[in-house]
C-alpha cells in the first residue's frame, strides 16, 4: 500500500526522497533573515522620497523581506506563464 503512494520515475525506479537544492538554499536564506532580524532590534529612520518614519529595525527588515517576496512571486508568475506559451 505504501508503494502506491511513492512517486515513481520512468522505468519503475522510485524517486529519491529528501530536500532539493532549491529548498536547502531557501531554508538557509530564511535562517539568515531570521538571525538578521533578531539581532537588529534598535530603532531606525526610514527615508522614502519626501517622507521620513522611525520604526524598529526588525519591522523595517520584515517589511523589506515581504516586499521582496511579493516582487519575486509576481515576476516568477510571469516567467512561468512565458515558459508555458
Amino acid at each position: 500500500m505504501a508503494d502506491e503512494l511513492e512517486p515513481v520515475r520512468r522505468g519503475g525506479v522510485p524517486e529519491p526522497r529528501g530536500f532539493t537544492p532549491r529548498q536547502i538554499v531557501g531554508g538557509a536564506l530564511v535562517a539568515v533573515v531570521v538571525v538578521l532580524v533578531l539581532q537588529n532590534t534598535n530603532s531606525a529612520n526610514v527615508h522614502l522620497l519626501l517622507f521620513t518614519a522611525s520604526a524598529p529595525m526588525w519591522l523595517v527588515l520584515g517589511g523589506i523581506m515581504l516586499m521582496s517576496f511579493a516582487a519575486g512571486w509576481l515576476v516568477g508568475g510571469h516567467r512561468a506563464r512565458r515558459r508555458r506559451d
